[in-house]
């Protein structure tokens, strides 16, 4: 039987709750948002001549991200990783205490003037779908010298 683990974390005062993502839609995000980093690091690492130890331009990477991830991308990203199915919110009500999908109106309650708490949830959602990933980092550190290559 599946095991459904969610997670919280208090943001801003308020605490989320995240489930992750069902496996063939968190690797459709990651395939998407691997290739505006991959994009951007590569392009950062164009000048370097030795492959196995490139020399990344911070600048140029964050710029490539910049550069591939304006306005209307990033908000269709927000919507994807902000899905309402997997991410709620602890509200009051004159009942008390509810937990509930973070839909589009309370994402606009919560976040107006407060876009540094949306990104942190974001990020948290990343967090809790890619965990295993970002837990192998370390051995993936090939992933630079391959993309220095091109």
């Amino acid at each position: 039987m599946l095991e459904v683990n969610v997670k919280n974390k208090e943001i801003g005062g308020r605490t989320y709750y995240v489930r992750a993502m069902p496996p063939m839609m968190a690797l459709g995000l990651l395939g998407d948002l691997q290739s505006i980093v991959t994009g951007a690091l590569g392009k950062s690492a164009e000048n370097t001549e030795d492959v196995t130890n490139p020399n990344i331009n911070l600048g140029e990477m964050i710029a490539g991200i910049g550069g591939n991830l304006r306005g209307a991308e990033l908000m269709a990203y927000a919507d994807r990783i902000l899905n309402k199915t997997y991410v709620s919110v602890e509200i009051t009500t004159e009942r008390g205490t509810d937990v509930v999908p973070l839909d589009k109106n309370y994402q606009e309650e919560m976040f107006t003037g407060h876009i540094m708490n949306m990104l942190e949830l974001m990020w948290f959602v990343l967090e809790v779908n890619y965990k295993d990933f970002f837990d192998s980092m370390p051995n993936l550190s090939g992933i630079v010298a391959s993309i220095a290559q091109k």
